[in-house]
């Protein structure tokens, strides 16, 4: 006799209206941020190139001062930038790809709880992880695109001369940043599958405790 007190599985409808670390107002905000400073990275290496002097710096030591010059051509000037947009499209198809598992492969997912997970109707699977997923990655590559930012503003100034090191402690930010969000995602990943779960009635499967033969 089918239970009267679950609410029936929506296959089709994958949206979700809530707020929060998935709600579709943060994760327009961050692909606009992401969007938007992948475009200033790229305004940025244009407005210094011709600025540029015969060579630049190839990178930096812990304390910010040159290790290395190349001469300034547009290929090597504009590698930083590109390798930026080939990072951005990799973290967006890890994205992509996360949708595409949790909609087709669930079983492939690596997440808390798996047990009640596997029981979600598809669009509650999207709803509890891809939806958190995309924000983290989305949050993650706007981190490393605001980084690559400083990186291409701080090359320039030491190459002509208006500053003298490129001060490391971004990238010390940039990983506490990281760091601190990533128990955050995994928090709200555990919550929303149990409220998914608690939504659709789904519930673990007790095992009975195996008979010990004397």
């Amino acid at each position: 006799m089918p239970d009267e007190r679950r609410p029936p599985r929506d296959e089709t409808s994958f949206e979700d209206s809530s707020g929060g670390i998935a709600g579709p107002a943060l994760l327009a905000t961050l692909w606009v941020a992401v969007i938007a400073a992948q475009a200033v990275v790229w305004w940025r290496a244009v407005a210094w190139f011709g600025q540029l002097p015969a060579r630049f710096p190839s990178g930096f030591d812990a304390a910010g001062n040159p290790r290395g010059w190349t001469a300034t051509s547009a290929s090597a000037w504009f590698s930083l930038p590109a390798f930026a947009l080939v990072l951005a499209a990799l973290i967006v198809g890890v994205a992509l790809l996360t949708r595409t598992l949790v909609i087709h492969r669930p079983k492939l997912v690596n997440v808390p709880s798996k047990e009640i997970f596997l029981q979600l109707s598809t669009a509650a699977r999207l709803r509890a992880v891809a939806r958190p997923t995309q924000a983290f990655l989305l949050w993650t590559l706007l981190l490393m695109s605001l980084l690559f930012l400083w990186i291409v503003e701080g090359t320039a100034r030491v190459a002509v001369g208006s500053a003298a090191t490129l001060p490391s402690w971004p990238v010390l930010a940039f990983l506490g940043l990281e760091v601190g969000t990533l128990p955050i995602y995994l928090v709200a990943v555990i919550g929303r599958v149990k409220r998914e779960a608690d939504r659709e009635g789904v519930t673990i499967a007790r095992r009975a405790p195996r008979e010990v033969s004397p």
